[in-house]
């Protein structure tokens, strides 16, 4: 027999006992290390809350498609724009209890009518036009005294 395989065949039962089990001893703890895992879980560390950074950011529920009046350069970015009336969509009404709450889309912008003001995408107050909500359509008064009444859409 060739030397190399009567040494693998001699060292073969030496390998195979040196290979343990499963089984592992059991862990010796002292004093401190127990007292530091009990400590470690009394003391959870709560994450800080998510702060969404984004407000200048465009809007993300916008279509890509529709120029806004501030990607166009007509105007400046602290100008509010006033919406025509008859160019506005009701999207929601919001009713928390408290106070209620009307979205409302036109142009590309979103606006917001809370409390008879109407507030643009910036939280900008739009300047002249105000309005009263209802439990399921919204009457808007522009500058010129014209009114205009937005009603859900019944699915």
């Amino acid at each position: 027999m060739k030397p190399y395989i009567r040494i693998a065949l001699l060292a073969a039962p030496f390998f195979l006992s040196s290979c343990g089990t499963d089984e592992l001893p059991p862990q010796v703890l002292t004093p401190n290390m127990s007292s530091a895992t009990s400590e470690q879980k009394q003391a959870k560390v709560e994450p800080a809350p998510y702060v969404y950074r984004g407000d200048s950011r465009r809007d993300p529920f916008i279509a890509l498609n529709i120029e806004s009046s501030s990607s166009r350069g007509g105007a400046s970015s602290e100008e509010v724009v006033i919406p025509r009336l008859d160019a506005l969509s009701l999207k929601g009404i919001i009713d928390d209890g408290k106070a209620m709450t009307a979205i409302i889309s036109g142009g590309g912008i979103t606006y917001i009518l809370r409390e008879h003001s109407l507030y643009d995408n910036r939280q900008r107050l739009v300047r002249g036009v105000s309005g009263a909500i209802s439990k399921d359509s919204v009457v808007l008064m522009g500058a010129d005294r014209v009114t205009k009444e937005l009603k859900l859409r019944k699915k």
